[in-house]
């Protein structure tokens, strides 16, 4: 029997940040069809783990020709899938992102998705991701699409875009569903092989000759954070005043979330407050952090989270004369902050 949507979505919900895979193999040990698709033996069953993944996804990579030759559309959930998806406090739709190293197929694939993933010469256009030269540089395009607010990532893409995932050391985990029918190719990628053969697989259920299992492990906040940063960012900590060193005046650059990578706060809106902490008069833009009423410690002020990961920041006062557009100052954790350029 198929999971329900809400067993479906819990499943394949992140834990933290990271990147998942998601492939079909045939009984013969090959992947899709002839032209590399992990779609081509979608069954009942899998088209549910399918939905589940992308109710818990932030955003889906998947190359063009897979776009093109199954006739992608920008991502819609059915109605289940959304109360899944709210329960786990992921609000809006996942964004359909295409992947792909030939330029002239960026405008095709700009017709079809939010975000376009290539190489080569820089774009105008904002909605192209342009990452590496001759070809994509995986650390570049993930920290891109990071920046973004996009820090949990499907890739439906077939065997070829994975293992250059996998090759890249991005991938963190592989939803895996085997099929009772056998693919039309065999599996000719080395980092793919040798993931599913040496990672270990948490066996999930079978249905309908279909069996489900998830290999890796997408890491704990524990395992990603110092246990300093752990203590302020996931813990509503607080660093000592004056303890870290960072720029007090404008200067070229930017600040992401080093929980997530997402992109928090421009240095040319930065000031010295003399407060011990990096200030900001705004963020880099509005949907970038979450303000929460605290009423801790015997006060009441405003928290300021990541709005990608929940990751607590710091707090925002208003009203205290500082001379800048808002008339607030974003009192920020240093910790909390990954300066880039």
């Amino acid at each position: 029997m198929t999971p329900t949507p809400e067993e479906m979505t819990r499943l394949a919900a992140f834990p933290s940040p990271g990147l998942r895979g998601v492939l079909i193999q045939g009984v013969n040990g090959g992947w899709g069809d002839e032209n590399g698709s992990s779609r081509g033996l979608s069954g009942p069953a899998d088209l549910m783990w399918l939905l589940a993944n992308r109710a818990a996804a932030d955003a889906i990579l998947v190359s063009a020709d897979t776009a093109v030759r199954e006739n992608y559309r920008p991502i819609a959930l059915r109605p289940e899938f959304v109360h899944a998806r709210e329960s786990h406090e992921l609000h809006g739709l996942p964004l359909l992102v295409i992947v792909t190293r030939t330029r002239t197929k960026v405008t095709r694939a700009l017709e079809i998705a939010d975000l376009v993933v290539t190489c080569g010469e820089p774009s105008d256009d904002e909605r192209v991701l342009v990452a590496g030269g001759e070809t994509i540089d995986w650390p570049v395009a993930v920290a891109r699409l990071n920046e973004r607010g996009l820090v949990r990532l499907v890739c439906e893409g077939g065997p070829q875009l994975i293992d250059a995932l996998i090759s890249a050391r991005f991938l963190d985990q592989l939803a895996l569903t085997t099929s009772p029918m056998a693919a039309n190719t065999v599996n000719s990628c080395e980092a793919l092989r040798d993931f599913v053969s040496t990672t270990t697989a948490q066996r999930l259920f079978e249905t309908d000759g279909f069996s489900f299992a998830m290999l890796g492990s997408i890491p704990s906040w524990e395992q990603r954070l110092s246990r300093q940063e752990l203590f302020v960012l996931r813990h509503h900590g607080t660093e000592p005043a004056f303890s870290a060193e960072y720029e007090k005046k404008p200067a070229p650059g930017y600040y992401v979330c080093r929980a997530c990578g997402n992109r928090l706060f421009d240095a040319s809106d930065q000031f010295d407050a003399r407060c011990g902490w990096p200030a900001f008069w705004q963020p880099s833009s509005g949907d970038k952090v979450k303000l929460i009423e605290d009423r801790s410690l015997g006060m009441r002020r405003v928290e300021v989270r990541c709005a990608a990961c929940e990751s607590h920041l710091g707090h925002v006062f208003h009203g205290e004369g500082f001379g800048y557009p808002t008339d607030d100052r974003y009192c920020i954790n240093a910790i909390c902050l990954e300066r880039r350029y």
